[in-house]
C-alpha cells in the first residue's frame, strides 16, 4: 500500500487511509516501517528508557497542541503501559527486563496523570536512576 501510493512518510492522511484499509491496526504496528512515521502515529516506543522518554515527550507535545488527538495519545500510552506491566510480571521475562518494564510502567503512569508534568519529572527521575539497575545512556 505504501509503495503503491508512493508515500515517503506516514502522517494524518496516510494514517486515515491505513486505518480504512487495515481495521484494528495499532500505531505500534507502524514501528517496523522503513519510512518516517509522524507522531502520534508511531505509538510508544519502549525498547529502552531513552526511546520511552522520547516517545512520551513527543506524544505530550501532540497532546498539548491537538485536542482532536488527545484520546488517541492516551490510548497509545495506556496500551503501551499494559504491555510493559505484563512484561514486568511475566515469569518468562528475565529479571533485569522485568525491572526495566516496571520502571517504564511508572513513567507512563506519570504521563497519564499529566502529560505536561512528564518532561520535568523525567529529568528528576533520570538523575535518581544511577547504578547498575539503570546505567546512564553512555554505558548502555
Amino acid at each position: 500500500m505504501i509503495a503503491q501510493r508512493g508515500w515517503s512518510r506516514i502522517g494524518d492522511a496516510e494514517w486515515e487511509a491505513i486505518c480504512a484499509a487495515v481495521p484494528g491496526i495499532a500505531p505500534e504496528d507502524l514501528q517496523i516501517l522503513e519510512i518516517p512515521v509522524a507522531p502520534p502515529w508511531f505509538g510508544v516506543r519502549q525498547h529502552s528508557l531513552d526511546e520511552l522518554e522520547e516517545s512520551l515527550c513527543v506524544l505530550g507535545e501532540v497532546y498539548s497542541r491537538r485536542d482532536d488527538l488527545r484520546r488517541f495519545c492516551r490510548a497509545s500510552v495506556i496500551r503501551a503501559k499494559d504491555h510493559a506491566r505484563w512484561a514486568s510480571r511475566s515469569a518468562h521475562v528475565d529479571e533485569a527486563k522485568r525491572l526495566l518494564k516496571a520502571e517504564m510502567v511508572e513513567w507512563m503512569l506519570v504521563w497519564l496523570g499529566d502529560p505536561a508534568l512528564f518532561p520535568p519529572w523525567v529529568s528528576v527521575r533520570r538523575a535518581a536512576l544511577t547504578g547498575p539497575r539503570f546505567p546512564p545512556p553512555e554505558a548502555r
